[in-house]
């Protein structure tokens, strides 16, 4: 869970082992499938920044980051890891935003038995919300597209590293400021990238079967 600092869905998974997959520390590569779907129609140029940013901040090296839309197509492709997430809201930049409401996270990551699962919820709403004034400048697009990106990529740190504790620095920390979210530069920390690539296992999952209702 992201907070901010001042589906109706069914997907089926079939997981199998790959035997010749090597691990993680012999220089492995695979996917990372990242199936989305909005709740509301999202401006061309914020989903083109959020996919971009989001490739460049995840710290696994010899992984690809594959973007798909479960509200556009059928999603039938097999994957290393995967993570389902839905942004609720309209995520525009020039949408009004609404009173900030500090009991609310940006976004939160499932979790079933007190394990997390591969299932997050992204509140565009609350992430406009922390924006201090409109979103002006050269680029209004960019900035939220940016901020998506980055309060998405702290929830995968939790899905892939498979944890609900947080990092002291970088991304994987618990609050973000409006600032952070949108600065030229973030990256997760040393420490939390290497949760991440410590957790990922020889494991493919196949998103066999998708509907949205």
């Amino acid at each position: 869970m992201l907070l901010p600092n001042k589906l109706p869905m069914l997907l089926v998974l079939s997981g199998f082992a790959v035997n010749d997959w090597m691990s993680a520390g012999d220089g492995a590569t695979g996917t990372i499938g990242v199936v989305a779907s909005f709740d509301e129609t999202v401006p061309a140029e914020v989903e083109h920044t959020l996919r971009l940013e989001l490739e460049r901040l995840l710290p696994i090296k010899g992984y690809v980051v594959e973007w798909r839309r479960i509200d556009q197509e059928a999603v039938t492709d097999v994957f290393e890891r995967l993570v389902v997430v839905r942004f609720l809201d309209r995520c525009s930049p020039f949408e009004v935003a609404r009173p900030a409401d500090a009991s609310k996270a940006f976004a939160f990551t499932h979790v079933s038995d007190g394990r997390v699962i591969p299932f997050v919820d992204v509140s565009c709403a609350q992430v406009l919300a922390a924006r201090s004034g409109p979103l002006g400048g050269p680029s209004p697009y960019l900035a939220l597209g940016r901020a998506l990106a980055r309060v998405l990529a702290h929830e995968i740190y939790h899905v892939l590293a498979e944890t609900l504790e947080h990092g002291r620095q970088g991304l994987a920390k618990p609050s973000l400021t409006w600032k952070e979210l949108t600065a030229p530069e973030a990256a997760f920390h040393a420490d939390d990238a290497s949760r991440i690539r410590a957790q990922l296992r020889p494991i493919s999952l196949r998103a066999s079967r998708t509907t949205r209702e």
